[in-house]
């Protein structure tokens, strides 16, 4: 005879942990957390999970309470790679610490895969390519640079690139090109290259040599758009024909496969090229110098990384400006690395001075450049049917569009070898050339980049601010102390735009590097949370209001995240039935309370009426937080068979269960 049924809903992500529902809801079924990540293979490496650590000790417990071993580690940004025991999926692994929370987890994710921002090649020259862009400029008489196919280069002169090379050419300027392998071995690349690194390895890459693999084309024509060297007698010129350049390969055709079609090498690879290029250098000594002054990103995902953030930010910090193409969706949407804060988000823009059919918009794009029929190099195993090299192509895509950024910044690090990657944005943002729509606007930016006004401004603009933004459960936890919550998304708005995201650690903390000063709305929102097995009903937000002051120093808000949970099971006549709920116990158990058992975090309230009788659960606004709370039934005490559903509120939502048939 079935007297009691275990009714499980999973948890409030925001002050409770959760836990997967073997009974589903009636009405729109929700999938639980394990199961919607399993669904989206293909996201993140299998087999190993990116955590933050406090401490080598905190790491080493971290990695026991999985089993796991640490296979990689990140010192300085203290991140690590823990390799999972057979059998342990990676949502799975990331939900149990973050239920557990080890003393001095910072936090837990997959190591998250992304793409790289493919552009569409064109034609060769002499083989009926174009030889002018409708609506742009003739190349300047007596230019600086006379390679043999800088006429062809209209880019360079919308942009106004010889009154700028009278001011900088790039001498003393470090660009790495964060991307596939690049020809090193070409003529207009040779003999400026630094070593670099083989992300997925670790190995350096040594000067003029053909990274390619004989695999892709796009970093080699990046680079040259960037700094192909100038009066050489070969093809083109840069934006920055001076400055060097430092090969990051992240994308490797040798583990490409279904999931991962670009190869690419995982968040932490990635990060590790990134903290090499700005922190380190080829020299192997941090901070020594030699390290690179701006690196070009045409790449990027949905997903949200703390690894691949704090990298960034370390970067940044470190006085690294970070550019990244847009993206060729012409939709109107935001990825990750590029809608991160403090980073160049770059669309294409063509000829007659407006956006591209295929550059992507968003309110987080900074600035245009042009993206359309680019001239650049390309590896010099392509070739013609008479087994010569081509040596050059037209590319369009906002990838080609993104180092003409990256050249103008190694100009104006020339000029301004001072400067904050924060007041070299905003000095391009303030002397572009408006486009479209006066002033600000998500199709081009703040407009298309003016290398001539750039170069010719008098001094640089104020410096940006940080934010800190510290999200926490409205109730204390055991020590008293009110407990920061993980995963939840962190809006910064100003003007009807949202202007900035990030996504808070496991100590409840979301940091902006880089913002522009002056007064935001913050909107605090509690995730759907499935990485942690929690339901998208768990959902609660906050608000509050912060001012960013110039100077580069951190400005700081705490929200409290409140929830409320309510829990009724009806059932027809008046038969005995009871509502049971497990709360904690205070020493990592269970406890079942209801109407017979007093409850420690919450109130039961019994009803009956025509229709039949109910007994209801309220969770106080101060409870246990990040403690599993699971629901039961029990008809001990009933005389006949009864027929019981159940409903759930929470967090706005309401879910209907059941029924259940207890005899």
């Amino acid at each position: 005879m079935r007297r009691w049924t275990k009714w499980t809903v999973a948890a409030l992500t925001l002050a409770l942990a959760g836990c997967s529902g073997a009974l589903q809801p009636r009405e729109a079924p929700t999938p639980d957390g394990p199961r919607a990540w399993r669904a989206a293979e293909g996201q993140w490496l299998a087999g190993q999970i990116l955590v933050g650590y406090e401490t080598d000790a905190a790491l080493a417990r971290i990695a026991q309470a999985l089993d796991g071993r640490v296979d990689q580690t990140l010192p300085q940004i203290r991140g690590a790679v823990v390799t999972l025991p057979q059998g342990l999926e990676v949502a799975e692994a990331v939900a149990r610490l973050n239920r557990q929370r080890p003393q001095g987890l910072v936090y837990a994710e997959p190591n998250f895969l992304r793409e790289r921002v493919a552009p569409q090649p064109g034609a060769f020259p002499g083989d009926g390519a174009l030889t002018e862009v409708a609506g742009a400029p003739r190349p300047a008489q007596g230019a600086a640079f006379s390679d043999p196919l800088r006429q062809y280069q209209w880019a360079l002169d919308v942009m106004g690139a010889e009154a700028a090379w009278a001011r900088a050419t790039g001498q003393g300027s470090l660009i790495g090109v964060v991307d596939t392998g690049m020809d090193g071995t070409h003529p207009e690349l040779a003999g400026k290259q630094v070593t670099g690194m083989d992300c997925l390895t670790g190995n350096r890459i040594p000067p003029d040599v053909d990274g390619t693999l004989r695999a892709n084309t796009h970093a080699t024509h990046v680079a040259g758009i960037a700094a192909a060297w100038g009066n050489n007698g070969q093809g083109i010129v840069g934006v920055a024909p001076e400055a060097q350049v430092m090969s990051l390969i992240i994308f490797n055709p040798t583990i490409a496969g279904p999931g991962n079609g670009s190869g690419y090498v995982g968040d932490a690879n990635v990060a590790r090229c990134i903290l090499y290029a700005a922190l380190v250098g080829p020299d192997g000594v941090e901070r020594s110098g030699d390290e690179a002054h701006v690196l070009n990103n045409s790449w990027g995902g949905k997903s949200y990384g703390q690894t691949l953030t704090n990298a960034i930010n370390a970067a940044l910090e470190a006085g690294v400006a970070f550019v990244v193409s847009k993206g060729n969706s012409g939709e109107d949407e935001m990825r990750d690395p590029e809608r991160l804060p403090g980073t160049i988000a770059v669309g294409a823009t063509m000829g007659q001075d407006r956006k591209t059919s295929f550059s992507t918009m968003g309110p987080n794009i900074s600035i245009g450049a042009p993206g359309e029929n680019v001239l650049s190099s390309v590896p010099t195993w392509l070739l013609r049917p008479d087994g010569t090299p081509y040596g050059y192509q037209y590319f369009n895509g906002t990838s080609m569009a993104a180092p003409q950024v990256a050249g103008a910044i190694a100009l104006l690090r020339e000029r301004f070898p001072e400067a904050t990657p924060y007041q070299l944005k905003r000095l391009m943002e303030t002397t572009a050339d408006d486009l479209e729509a006066p002033g600000y606007d998500r199709r081009t930016g703040w407009g298309r980049l003016n290398l001539a006004r750039a170069l010719a401004a008098p001094g640089l603009p104020p410096d940006g601010a940080n934010v800190v933004v510290r999200v926490v459960t409205g109730n204390a936890g055991p020590d008293g102390a009110q407990i920061g919550v993980p995963a939840v998304d962190v809006l910064l708005r100003q003007g009807g735009l949202d202007r900035y995201f990030a996504q808070t650690n496991a100590r409840g903390e979301a940091r902006f590097v880089g913002v522009d000063p002056g007064a935001y709305e913050v909107i605090a929102t509690g995730s759907d949370a499935l990485a942690f097995n929690f339901r998208p009903a768990n959902r609660a937000s906050a608000r509050g209001r912060l001012t960013a002051a110039a100077g580069g120093g951190s400005s700081e808000l705490s929200l409290e995240l409140r929830t409320q949970l309510r829990v009724t099971a009806s059932w027809s006549g008046s038969e005995d039935v009871d509502l049971l709920v497990g709360e904690p116990d205070g020493g990592g158990g269970t406890v079942w309370v209801g109407q017979r058992l007093a409850p420690d975090f919450g109130a039961f309230e019994a009803g009956s009426g025509p229709g039949g009788s109910s007994e209801r659960y309220a969770l106080n606004e101060t409870h246990a937080p990040y403690a599993l709370y699971p629901l039961g039934l029990s008809a001990e005490h009933a005389a006949v068979a009864v027929s019981v559903s159940g409903v759930v509120a929470q967090a706005g939502a309401i879910e209907s269960y059941g029924r259940w048939e207890l005899e």
